[in-house]
């Protein structure tokens, strides 16, 4: 760890920038905002992905396979994996 750093304040530091790269990866993929819009109206079918394998995550983010979705944005998507 840094100096001056504490593990709760370094989890806390890394879950913020998460947060933020997953926003910024949402906002420029539309397909898990498709997909979670979906799933809200109930559609059964979808030729991209298997919508029986997905759900929201507390979040609001959508997972697949109980495992984030993580959207393609090539700039952040390695910082996201």
């Amino acid at each position: 760890m840094y100096p001056g750093v504490t593990l709760d304040t370094g989890l806390r530091l890394i879950y913020a920038k998460i947060t933020e790269l997953f926003s910024e990866a949402y906002n420029w993929d539309p397909f898990p905002t498709e997909v979670l819009a979906m799933l809200e109206k109930e559609i059964r079918y979808c030729k991209d992905i298997t919508l029986l394998e997905c759900s929201w995550s507390p979040t609001g983010r959508l997972l697949y396979c109980g495992k984030f979705y993580v959207p393609i944005y090539s700039p952040r998507r390695l910082y996201l994996i």
